[in-house]
Order: structure tokens, then C-alpha cells, then sequence
């Protein structure tokens, strides 16, 4: 028998290796970023049951409801241990794990074409999440949903399932991202469907290869179990307030994009309306009838997907199999056997080699490590200022908010990431300031003694109050631009 990978091992690998090399070279944006780890140091230094210090001075009362400590938690402990170079090597780690057993999966659904899943998921998955792959707490989230989009799965393909490990799961996904409520849904979805089809069978009117009473039971408890698991995090069911209230509240603000439904105007929302239809198309055309547990499920993602761009990456998950099915329906039963070689295994060994260098090689292709239009420089600069000099009402925007509650702390932010914090009121007004609207009014309603704008984002801003007398700029770099008020002109002396 001779031993090394056949070439549909080696197109899976190759598919793979796309997404980790994508993963990796992912641009390292402020807004997501930045404040993450600064909860993630207090959250090191004082435990998760303690707010970190708030450092706004136009916040309202209150402390913040933080939910994934958890994930700001690794984050911080891999940053202080090997900066952004491991995170996004564990990043590559996890989403090299999560899109294997999402592949995996697809194969399987496929009935024996390999071939046409790897393709399948490169020209589907790879495009419809590739915009989600930011280094944020949501990366520790993929990887638990597909272990769960297998589980539901697993009776339909004969696997051994083991639903104990789904208590284990929800205990650490409760704690690392909000997404939590996603799984339970796959598990309600799969206990009422799989349900209504063990009574119907019951009754005599349904499907033969319905779960027994005994088999769909055991379901329900452990789907019971793993949402009782989810309590254990250190907010208790309040948990769940959040996880539905947020992102209702931002999809109704509309002042965060990923929380927009998908334009197909757009590059990323035309990528999300091809994929649909593709799915559509296949299913249209599948010669095996779709599932009705599948069926619900990709109605219900679906239908979240086009309210938020945010949710298409979990759209993705749950069409992927789906599809693939339907695909594998279309094809011919493939008999050839496929002798394995170690040139596969090269090629493979390559593969990883690439994708474990690619942090070093971005690292060495600059003098350091770069994050993407956050204004490293000016800060610096704004912090050998005196007392005197800097600004105690600072204006900028939530991606300047959350590098400073990082690496300056002691300057009070006029805002951050954190769009459920600060009332939509202020939202608006940061959107109207962008758009170099009213800025001279706008900056004198929050007193604001101070400007820091990113050149990248807010130029027509920048072009505005450079026009505007009453300030002046002290910095400017490629990045950013800093202004203070200018002083007042002097008063000839008579005589």
C-alpha cells in the first residue's frame, strides 16, 4: 500500500491553505482591535466581575456590559506574549481548524466528490466570509458553531455523535462571544423540526427515518443541558439581554456598516447576493430533496444574513453542507480511486510552510508591525504634551477611541467601538462631523478643545477645520492630523 495524500486530499489541504493565508494577511483594523485588549489587561489585572476605569468624558452613567472577557482575555495574554505576529498565527490556527471540519463536512454531504467540495467551497465560503476574518473575538466563535453544525448533522451521516461535549462548548463560547445564541439556535431548530417528524411518524404520516421517541429525547436533554451550561459566565441569564437586545438596537441605529443589511451596490453585499443565488440555483436543481432540518435552518440564517452583513459569514456555515449536498446530487457517482503519493505530502508541507511565514514576512516588510490607518505616531505625540497643553476633550473617531483606551489611557476619549455605550444621538452627530457638516457648532456642543482626525477616513473633515481660524495644527503625519484651538489674536495697545 502506498503511503503519502491523493490529489483530493491535496485540493482540500490547497483550500485550506487559502483561507489561512487570507486569514493572516488580513489587514489589522483599530476599531475591533484596541479596545479588546485594553479590556482584556483589566480584565487580567481585576478579574471579568470588575469594569475597567471608564476614560470618556461624554459617556453616560454606568458601567458596561461586557460579555466576551474571555476572548479579550487571550487576546491580551497573546499579544503581551508575542504581539500581533501570534495572534494572527493562532488566528490561522483557528480558522484553518474550523474551515477543515466545515469542509470535512461538506464532503460528506457530497456523497464521495471531494473534488467538487473543494471547489464548491472556494467559490462559495471562501468569498462569503473572507470579510469576517478580523482579529476580534468573534474568530474564537466560528470554530463552535461548525462542532455544532456537525453535531446536528451527525445522525443524517451515521456518526457516533457525543452530545456531552456540548455542555463543555457552551460553556466557553458563552464566555468568548455573544454568536452563543446562534448555536442554541441550531439546536432549537434541530429539536422542534426533528420533533414535529418523530410525532408525525408516530401518527403514522411521516417519515420512516424520523428519530425515535427515545433518540429525539436524548437530543432535547442534552440541547436542555447546553443551554443551562450557558449560565456560567460571570453576568448570569442577563447574558441573553444582551445577546438579543444588541444587535437589534444597532441594526435599528444604523450607524454601524456590518450591522446593514448587504447592498448588492457594494463590493462585499454583490459577493453575498452571487452566493445566494448560487445556493438557490442548486438547490432549484438538486436531484435529492433538501431536509426539512436543513431547510429551516438556511431559511432562518438566510433571512439573517439580509439584515446584517455581519451574519453572512454564518449564513455560509450553515449553506455550505447544504449545498454541497445538492451538488453532489447533480454529479455523477465518481468510482476512480485515487493513488496516494508523496508528492502530495510536498505539496501540502509547502502549503503550511507559506502560510506559517506569512506573518514574518509582513513583520519584515515594514519597520515593525503595521495596523491599518491607526494613528500610532500622533499619539505618541499627543502624549508628550503637557498638562497644560493636552486636550481634556478630545475629539475623534471610534478607531482612535479604541487605540487610546489602549495605549493612553489617560486621555479622556470623546468615543469607541462600543456603539451600544454611547446614545445614538452623539452616533449621528460623529456622523454629520465626518461628513464635514456643522462641524463648528457640532465641536462647540461638546466643548471640544482638541481634534484628532485620520487622514484616511476623514480628510474632508480635516480640509474643514485646517480652513476654520479658530484652530491650528500642531502634528501631521501620513496618518493623522492633530489641532488645537488657536490662540486668541492679540489686541494692538493704544498708544
Amino acid at each position: 500500500m502506498r503511503r503519502g495524500l491523493t490529489p483530493s486530499q491535496v485540493y482540500s489541504a490547497f483550500a485550506v491553505a487559502l483561507v489561512v493565508i487570507i486569514a493572516v494577511c488580513y489587514p489589522v483594523r483599530p476599531a475591533d482591535f484596541w479596545w479588546h485588549l485594553a479590556w482584556g489587561r483589566s480584565i487580567a489585572a481585576h478579574g471579568p466581575w470588575v469594569s475597567p476605569p471608564e476614560t470618556g468624558f461624554t459617556h453616560p452613567e454606568g458601567p458596561f456590559f461586557d460579555q466576551p472577557w474571555l476572548a479579550q482575555l487571550a487576546m491580551y495574554g497573546l499579544f503581551r506574549a508575542g504581539g500581533p505576529e501570534l495572534m494572527l498565527v493562532v488566528q490561522g490556527v483557528l480558522l484553518g481548524a474550523t474551515y477543515w471540519l466545515l469542509l470535512d463536512l461538506m464532503g460528506r454531504r457530497a456523497g464521495g466528490h471531494p473534488r467538487a467540495s473543494a471547489l464548491l467551497f472556494v467559490a462559495l465560503v471562501i468569498p462569503l466570509s473572507a470579510n469576517n476574518w478580523e482579529l476580534r473575538p468573534q474568530s474564537f466563535a466560528y470554530l463552535l458553531f461548525v462542532l455544532v453544525l456537525r453535531f446536528v448533522t451527525a445522525r443524517r451521516l451515521g456518526w457516533a455523535a457525543r452530545p456531552w461535549t456540548l455542555i463543555p462548548v457552551f460553556v466557553a463560547w458563552v464566555n468568548l462571544h455573544g454568536s452563543f445564541i446562534l448555536g442554541l439556535g441550531l439546536l432549537a431548530i434541530a429539536v422542534v423540526v426533528e420533533g414535529v417528524r418523530t410525532a408525525r411518524m408516530r401518527l403514522g404520516i411521516g417519515p420512516s427515518d424520523a428519530l425515535t421517541v427515545r433518540e429525539w429525547s436524548r437530543l432535547a436533554g442534552w440541547s436542555m443541558g447546553a443551554l443551562a451550561s450557558t449560565a456560567l459566565n460571570p453576568h448570569g441569564l442577563v447574558v441573553f439581554v444582551y445577546a438579543v437586545r444588541v444587535p437589534r438596537l444597532l441594526a435599528a441605529w444604523n450607524v454601524c456598516i456590518e450591522w446593514n443589511s448587504p447592498s448588492p451596490k457594494t463590493f462585499w453585499g454583490a459577493i453575498f447576493s452571487l452566493g445566494m443565488l448560487g445556493v438557490l440555483v442548486l438547490l432549484a436543481r438538486a436531484k435529492k430533496r433538501v431536509d426539512a432540518t436543513d431547510l429551516v435552518t438556511l431559511v432562518l440564517f438566510l433571512w439573517s444574513a439580509l439584515t446584517a452583513t455581519r451574519s453572512v459569514i454564518w449564513f455560509a456555515f450553515v449553506a455550505a453542507p447544504v449545498a454541497a449536498e445538492a451538488l453532489g446530487s447533480l454529479l455523477a457517482p465518481d468510482d476512480t480511486e485515487e493513488e496516494p503519493s508523496f508528492g502530495g505530502v510536498m505539496v501540502v508541507a509547502l502549503l503550511g510552510m507559506l502560510a506559517a511565514l506569512v506573518p514574518v514576512l509582513r513583520h519584515r516588510a515594514s519597520t515593525g508591525f503595521s495596523y491599518m490607518a491607526t494613528p500610532i505616531a500622533a499619539v505618541e505625540y499627543l502624549r508628550t504634551l503637557g498638562p497644560e497643553s493636552r486636550p481634556r476633550r478630545l475629539f475623534h473617531d471610534e478607531g482612535t477611541g479604541s487605540y487610546l483606551l489602549y495605549v493612553a489611557p489617560e486621555q479622556p476619549v470623546f468615543i469607541d467601538p462600543r456603539f451600544e455605550f454611547y446614545p445614538e444621538a452623539q452616533w449621528r452627530d460623529v456622523q454629520r462631523l465626518n461628513a464635514g457638516a456643522d462641524e463648528a457648532s457640532l465641536l462647540a456642543k461638546y466643548q471640544v478643545d482638541g481634534v484628532l482626525l485620520r487622514t484616511a477616513t476623514q480628510q474632508g473633515l480635516v480640509d474643514r477645520v485646517a480652513a476654520d481660524p479658530a484652530w491650528r495644527q500642531v502634528y501631521r503625519d501620513d496618518d493623522a492630523v492633530l489641532f488645537l484651538p488657536a490662540p486668541p489674536p492679540r489686541v494692538p495697545r493704544d498708544g
